[in-house]
């Protein structure tokens, strides 16, 4: 049996919608580009800091988009983050809707799908 990448307690009938909506209401938000930290986050979303948390980290994974989140320390404890997406194209054009990039531009962490 293959392990979940989200932990032996997952199960896909019960998890899978919720998780699945965490990340792509975390993933819109940070899509700004803007720094927030997971109070900011939490209180955009309406999901949990500890979810939120999780949720950056699979961000970085090859599976949900190899995206670069930076970290930065705030004061006590508290720090921002910040999402630098990872380009993917067809055609010369980003795939994530609403992106604009085109390819050729600066980004880093391009990808070109044929």
């Amino acid at each position: 049996m293959m392990a979940s990448t989200y932990g032996p307690a997952y199960v896909e009938e019960r998890d899978g919608e919720r998780i699945s909506s965490q990340r792509h209401r975390i993933y819109a938000l940070l899509s700004e580009q803007q720094w927030f930290t997971l109070a900011e986050i939490e209180a955009q979303t309406g999901d949990p800091q500890a979810s939120i948390s999780s949720q950056l980290r699979h961000l970085r994974k090859p599976k949900f988009g190899g995206h670069t989140v930076l970290r930065r320390h705030i004061a006590d404890g508290v720090h921002q983050y910040q999402l630098h997406l990872h380009h993917t194209f067809i055609g010369g054009e980003c795939i994530e809707k609403q992106c604009g990039h085109k390819q050729g531009g600066e980004e880093q962490g391009q990808q070109q799908l044929f």
